[in-house]
Protein backbone atom coordinates (compact mmCIF):
# COMPACT_ATOMS: atom_id res chain seq x y z
CA UNK A 1 0.00 0.00 0.00
CA UNK A 2 2.97 2.30 0.96
CA UNK A 3 4.67 1.38 -1.96
CA UNK A 4 1.57 1.96 -4.22
CA UNK A 5 1.15 5.34 -2.30
CA UNK A 6 4.42 6.40 -3.10
CA UNK A 7 4.06 5.35 -6.69
CA UNK A 8 1.46 7.63 -7.16
CA UNK A 9 3.16 10.64 -5.61
CA UNK A 10 6.38 10.42 -7.60
CA UNK A 11 4.01 10.72 -10.68
CA UNK A 12 2.47 13.81 -9.51
CA UNK A 13 -0.41 12.15 -8.70
CA UNK A 14 -2.64 12.16 -5.61
CA UNK A 15 -2.18 8.87 -3.59
CA UNK A 16 -3.90 8.32 -0.13
CA UNK A 17 -3.82 4.99 2.16
CA UNK A 18 -6.41 3.87 4.17
CA UNK A 19 -6.44 0.64 6.33
CA UNK A 20 -9.73 1.29 7.50
CA UNK A 21 -11.56 -1.98 5.64
CA UNK A 22 -8.19 -4.02 4.54
CA UNK A 23 -5.68 -1.76 2.50
CA UNK A 24 -6.80 0.29 -0.22
CA UNK A 25 -4.94 3.21 -2.37
CA UNK A 26 -7.31 6.07 -3.06
CA UNK A 27 -5.93 8.40 -6.78
CA UNK A 28 -8.47 10.80 -6.53
CA UNK A 29 -12.01 11.71 -5.72
CA UNK A 30 -14.88 12.15 -8.22
CA UNK A 31 -18.95 13.11 -7.25
CA UNK A 32 -20.23 10.37 -9.78
CA UNK A 33 -19.17 7.31 -11.71
CA UNK A 34 -18.77 8.87 -15.05
CA UNK A 35 -16.56 11.62 -13.55
CA UNK A 36 -14.59 8.76 -11.34
CA UNK A 37 -14.16 7.02 -14.83
CA UNK A 38 -12.68 10.43 -16.55
CA UNK A 39 -10.74 10.93 -13.35
CA UNK A 40 -9.07 7.45 -13.96
CA UNK A 41 -8.76 8.31 -17.81
CA UNK A 42 -6.18 11.04 -16.68
CA UNK A 43 -3.79 8.12 -15.00
CA UNK A 44 -2.55 5.66 -17.91
CA UNK A 45 -0.77 2.96 -17.03
CA UNK A 46 -2.77 2.56 -13.77
CA UNK A 47 -4.87 -0.18 -12.61
CA UNK A 48 -7.90 1.88 -11.48
CA UNK A 49 -10.63 0.46 -9.54
CA UNK A 50 -13.98 2.64 -9.07
CA UNK A 51 -15.12 2.70 -5.49
CA UNK A 52 -18.33 4.05 -4.52
CA UNK A 53 -18.35 5.54 -1.12
CA UNK A 54 -22.04 7.42 0.69
CA UNK A 55 -22.12 9.96 3.00
CA UNK A 56 -24.42 11.05 4.40
CA UNK A 57 -24.27 14.89 6.14
CA UNK A 58 -26.69 13.88 8.69
CA UNK A 59 -25.25 10.42 9.52
CA UNK A 60 -22.18 11.71 9.94
CA UNK A 61 -23.28 14.22 13.06
CA UNK A 62 -25.92 11.93 14.27
CA UNK A 63 -23.89 11.09 17.46
CA UNK A 64 -22.86 14.83 18.17
CA UNK A 65 -23.19 18.28 17.34
CA UNK A 66 -26.09 20.95 17.15
CA UNK A 67 -27.94 22.28 13.91
CA UNK A 68 -24.72 24.74 12.65
CA UNK A 69 -22.84 21.63 13.17
CA UNK A 70 -25.11 19.53 11.23
CA UNK A 71 -25.30 22.88 8.81
CA UNK A 72 -21.02 22.98 8.21
CA UNK A 73 -21.06 19.42 7.15
CA UNK A 74 -23.31 19.67 4.57
CA UNK A 75 -21.74 22.76 3.48
CA UNK A 76 -18.26 20.86 3.86
CA UNK A 77 -19.91 18.08 1.24
CA UNK A 78 -20.88 20.95 -0.63
CA UNK A 79 -17.97 22.63 -1.65
CA UNK A 80 -16.00 19.47 -1.43
CA UNK A 81 -18.76 18.18 -4.42
CA UNK A 82 -18.05 21.27 -6.19
CA UNK A 83 -14.17 21.58 -6.20
CA UNK A 84 -14.42 17.83 -7.07
CA UNK A 85 -16.66 18.62 -10.46
CA UNK A 86 -14.25 21.58 -10.92
CA UNK A 87 -11.08 19.42 -10.87
CA UNK A 88 -12.30 16.94 -12.59
CA UNK A 89 -13.47 19.03 -15.96
CA UNK A 90 -10.51 20.96 -15.95
CA UNK A 91 -8.56 18.03 -16.13
CA UNK A 92 -10.12 16.46 -19.06
CA UNK A 93 -8.60 19.43 -21.28
CA UNK A 94 -5.48 18.26 -22.83
CA UNK A 95 -3.93 21.78 -22.22
CA UNK A 96 -5.65 23.13 -19.15
CA UNK A 97 -7.62 26.75 -19.08
CA UNK A 98 -8.46 29.18 -17.48
CA UNK A 99 -11.87 27.89 -15.31
CA UNK A 100 -15.24 29.44 -16.19
CA UNK A 101 -16.22 32.66 -14.77
CA UNK A 102 -19.50 32.03 -13.98
CA UNK A 103 -18.45 28.07 -12.70
CA UNK A 104 -15.55 30.37 -10.29
CA UNK A 105 -18.16 32.48 -8.96
CA UNK A 106 -20.50 29.76 -7.87
CA UNK A 107 -17.52 27.80 -6.41
CA UNK A 108 -16.45 31.49 -4.42
CA UNK A 109 -19.96 31.67 -3.37
CA UNK A 110 -19.93 27.91 -2.02
CA UNK A 111 -16.73 28.77 -0.49
CA UNK A 112 -17.94 32.01 1.09
CA UNK A 113 -21.04 30.08 2.55
CA UNK A 114 -18.98 27.64 4.03
CA UNK A 115 -16.01 29.59 5.92
CA UNK A 116 -19.34 31.85 7.45
CA UNK A 117 -20.60 28.44 8.85
CA UNK A 118 -17.12 27.04 10.46
CA UNK A 119 -17.76 29.29 13.29
CA UNK A 120 -19.82 25.67 14.43
CA UNK A 121 -16.76 24.06 14.76
CA UNK A 122 -14.96 25.85 17.30
CA UNK A 123 -17.82 24.87 19.63
CA UNK A 124 -16.48 21.11 19.35
CA UNK A 125 -14.70 19.68 22.12
CA UNK A 126 -11.65 17.68 21.53
CA UNK A 127 -10.87 15.16 19.42
CA UNK A 128 -14.07 15.92 17.32
CA UNK A 129 -12.35 19.46 16.88
CA UNK A 130 -8.89 18.34 15.47
CA UNK A 131 -10.75 16.50 13.38
CA UNK A 132 -12.76 19.20 12.06
CA UNK A 133 -9.98 21.67 12.29
CA UNK A 134 -8.47 19.33 9.47
CA UNK A 135 -11.55 19.04 7.52
CA UNK A 136 -10.99 22.89 7.43
CA UNK A 137 -7.74 22.98 6.53
CA UNK A 138 -7.40 20.56 3.70
CA UNK A 139 -10.59 22.66 2.48
CA UNK A 140 -8.94 25.72 2.53
CA UNK A 141 -5.83 24.28 0.74
CA UNK A 142 -8.17 22.76 -1.72
CA UNK A 143 -10.09 26.06 -2.56
CA UNK A 144 -6.37 27.62 -2.84
CA UNK A 145 -4.98 25.23 -5.25
CA UNK A 146 -7.92 26.54 -7.07
CA UNK A 147 -6.63 30.35 -6.55
CA UNK A 148 -3.02 29.22 -7.90
CA UNK A 149 -4.63 27.22 -10.81
CA UNK A 150 -6.56 31.04 -11.64
CA UNK A 151 -3.06 32.22 -11.38
CA UNK A 152 -1.22 29.90 -13.28
CA UNK A 153 -3.24 27.71 -14.97
CA UNK A 154 -1.07 24.37 -14.27
CA UNK A 155 -2.36 19.98 -14.16
CA UNK A 156 -0.37 20.34 -11.31
CA UNK A 157 -2.93 22.50 -8.69
CA UNK A 158 -5.64 20.05 -10.33
CA UNK A 159 -3.86 17.40 -8.36
CA UNK A 160 -3.43 19.28 -5.27
CA UNK A 161 -7.63 19.77 -5.02
CA UNK A 162 -7.84 15.87 -5.77
CA UNK A 163 -4.79 15.83 -2.78
CA UNK A 164 -6.65 17.61 -0.51
CA UNK A 165 -10.28 16.38 -1.09
CA UNK A 166 -8.86 13.04 -0.02
CA UNK A 167 -7.21 14.74 3.12
CA UNK A 168 -10.48 15.79 3.97
CA UNK A 169 -12.12 12.35 3.36
CA UNK A 170 -9.88 10.98 5.58
CA UNK A 171 -10.33 13.75 8.24
CA UNK A 172 -14.19 13.45 7.90
CA UNK A 173 -13.89 9.35 8.33
CA UNK A 174 -11.46 10.40 11.82
CA UNK A 175 -14.54 12.45 12.64
CA UNK A 176 -17.05 10.01 12.50
CA UNK A 177 -15.29 7.71 14.33
CA UNK A 178 -14.44 10.26 17.19
CA UNK A 179 -18.59 11.10 17.47
CA UNK A 180 -19.48 7.50 17.00
CA UNK A 181 -17.16 6.76 19.70
CA UNK A 182 -18.60 9.63 22.61
CA UNK A 183 -22.10 10.26 21.75
CA UNK A 184 -23.40 13.69 22.77
CA UNK A 185 -19.93 14.72 24.36
CA UNK A 186 -19.05 16.95 20.89
CA UNK A 187 -20.75 20.41 20.89
CA UNK A 188 -21.69 22.58 23.60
Amino acid sequence: MNAAVQELRDAGLPGFGDRTDGYRVYAGLAASKSEAEQLASQMPGRDIFIRSIEIDAVAATAAGGDDAFRQWIALSHELADALSRVSVAALQDELPQSLDPSNLAALRQSYDKWQNAAAAVGRLQAPERQNAEAIVQALNAAFGSVEQYERKVSRYHLWRIQANLMEMLAAERDLRASLAASPGESAD
